[in-house]
């Protein structure tokens, strides 16, 4: 498997330092969500260090990666094209970066829009890039103190449900993976 350092070091030569030390945060916030909820820590530290891999290209960049790599770009894709970077870079990493497993991959590739099968690490990583340290919102303290006290399934709805108020709040639209991811979370959890 790639080696921290190894992911560090070719993350740090491709995102802008402020990229690479959320990136940092996420991964131990990762890392600590993982140790509580019984997840394999080392995938979740470089999953949260590589899962903005894609975050500094341009609109304009990640429609052309999109197209080179074969990443399925929808309508509302073009509403918010920033919502790319997680699908672009797990490609690219997929492409550039050897050794890193399947499950990262897919961690990294769901940290925005989530997956309407979405894996504990999956989970994780999207929770973690909402609650790292520097995240200031209203509810982030909430959610933060929910760690370890609601079962994992529950924490990610409720980060979902802070992303979506965001969204519905100032006035964009909701792009209809939210809709899926946010419907079969909720018919999973049985409420």
């Amino acid at each position: 498997m790639l080696s921290i350092e190894a992911a560090r070091s070719a993350l740090a030569t491709r995102v802008s330092q402020r990229t690479l030390e959320h990136a940092e945060r996420v991964a131990e916030s990762a890392a600590e969500l993982a140790r509580r909820y019984d997840c394999d820590a080392n995938d979740a530290l470089l999953a949260g260090l590589l899962h903005d891999w894609g975050k500094d290209l341009s609109d304009q960049q990640l429609f052309a990666e999109a197209d080179r790599l074969g990443v399925n770009v929808a309508p509302a894709d073009h509403r918010a094209p920033q919502l790319l970077h997680a699908r672009v870079g797990a490609a690219q990493i997929v492409e550039t970066l050897s050794d890193v497993p399947a499950s990262v991959v897919s961690a990294v590739a769901h940290h925005t829009l989530g997956a309407v099968e979405m894996t504990d690490l999956d989970r994780i990583v999207y929770i973690a890039d909402s609650i790292e340290p520097h995240r200031r919102y209203d509810g982030v303290d909430e959610l933060r103190a929910a760690v370890g006290h609601v079962p994992l399934s529950e924490l990610f709805l409720r980060c979902m449900a802070s992303g979506i108020r965001h969204v519905v709040a100032t006035r964009r639209m909701l792009h209809p993976m939210t809709v899926e991811v946010w419907n079969a979370a909720l018919g999973k959890a049985g409420s």
